[in-house]
């Protein structure tokens, strides 16, 4: 009997904590120089689905092309110290992404894209998603319900001062194609 009681709190317990989503994502308030670039992607993918999630949307599938865009717009801010979505050599979201083939063969398609870089705790996974969540344009791009698809680039570094240990460069890049 005492099993059986003990199975029936845990079960209380567990229903009482709520859905998955509501719970931390991991090592999302990490600071840069604690996180691998894999970590940091995985924490802000993470928090990105459990705001969708909370508001019923579905979560975003990664895809690898979307990944791949994000991830060179971050390198590239660190590499050549600039932060915009628009890249000195004049290189935009779109054309970033039309590069990965993530628009080839589409009939219709539509892409997104958020940036943040931030120093020591304002530069967490938590912190950059925050900072998504307070800038209307911004959150549209996370919770529109269009998007289905998402790619996430982490650079532990500064595009002020390149190679930074303590700052991470993060680029969101949303999508949908049909």
């Amino acid at each position: 009997m005492r099993t059986a009681g003990t199975v029936a709190a845990a079960a209380i317990c567990l229903a009482l904590a709520g859905p998955a989503s509501a719970l931390a994502c991991p090592r999302d308030g990490a600071k840069p120089h604690r996180l691998t670039p894999k970590e940091a992607r995985a924490a802000v993918v993470c928090l990105i689905n459990q705001r969708r999630e909370s508001r019923g949307l579905p979560k975003l599938r990664l895809d690898q092309r979307l990944i791949r865009a994000a991830q060179r717009h971050s390198n590239s801010m660190d590499s050549a110290n600039y932060f915009s979505h628009v890249s000195p050599g004049g290189g935009t979201p779109q054309s970033r992404i039309q590069r990965t083939g993530y628009i080839a063969g589409a009939s219709a398609w539509g892409i997104a894209e958020n940036i943040r870089w931030g120093r020591a705790g304002r530069g967490s996974p938590k912190a950059a998603v925050a900072s998504w969540m307070a800038s209307s344009a911004h959150r549209a791009a996370m919770l529109s319900s269009s998007y289905r698809e998402l790619g996430v680039g982490v650079t532990i570094g500064s595009p002020t001062s390149g190679g930074e240990r303590n700052s991470a460069i993060y680029t969101a890049a949303f999508g949908y194609r049909r």
